[in-house]
């Protein structure tokens, strides 16, 4: 299968925009590439992983555990499970930037929080949503010389992806997607050399489960004594 050819668009936001994938099967070939143990799965269990955890804070909990505890929960989960992969990936934190990093260190990968554009395709290219500071400056810079580079030297250089999540609270979703950042300007990403569309999940808790047992209820037996002197 062939795959779909990344060409670099301005859009009216002003960020530059790869063609978002959002085909599952060209999806999973763009993982394969990255590294052969990836799977959609992995993102999207760990993007479950952190809507549990915000749906756990209550009326109790700082006014920001929710979007705080939704994103440790996605880091700690992410790198939980490609650790323990049988090639296992290793974490690496870099001036408090928690990244998890391929057995090969060709690619890495950071969690962020995007805009409302992140997961969507058409409507334009969506960019972090809090402001980042010189670690994600230096990595992207890193991104954009590697992609100059030729096939033998890429191989050599550790490119950062991003998965990056939206919790939408008028849909009741959260999007997320795998993207690959080449521009930042100002504390945001303006341009992204590869977008992987990994999918949505609703974000309203499910139903408690109610167990309900088949089982007849048990008849009810009266014991009748017979009066005296009746058959």
């Amino acid at each position: 299968m062939s795959s779909t050819p990344f060409k670099l668009q301005y859009t009216d936001a002003g960020i530059q925009s790869a063609a978002a994938i959002d085909d599952a099967a060209q999806v999973d070939e763009q993982l394969r590439r990255l590294s052969a143990d990836l799977t959609a799965d992995i993102f999207r269990d760990a993007i479950q992983a952190g809507l549990a955890a915000r749906n756990a804070t209550t009326d109790a909990s700082a006014p920001t555990a929710a979007g705080g505890q939704q994103w440790f929960s996605v880091v700690e989960s992410l790198r939980t499970m490609l650790m323990g992969l049988a090639n296992p990936w290793h974490k690496q934190d870099v001036r408090n930037c928690p990244q998890i990093v391929s057995p090969d260190a060709r690619c890495a990968f950071v969690v962020m929080t995007g805009d409302p554009l992140t997961g969507t395709t058409g409507a334009g290219a969506p960019t972090n949503q809090t402001d980042k500071g010189d670690v994600t400056r230096a990595y992207i810079e890193t991104n954009r010389q590697i992609e100059l580079l030729t096939k033998e030297a890429r191989e050599k250089g550790t490119q950062v992806w991003v998965l990056l999540y939206h919790y939408d609270k008028t849909r009741q979703e959260v999007r997320f997607e795998l993207s690959l950042p080449i521009g930042f300007e100002a504390r945001k990403i303006t341009a992204w050399e590869t977008r992987l569309i990994l999918g949505r999940i609703s974000s309203v808790p499910e139903d408690p489960i109610v167990s309900v047992t088949d089982e007849p209820e048990t008849a009810v037996t009266v014991d009748v004594t017979p009066k005296s002197g009746t058959r």
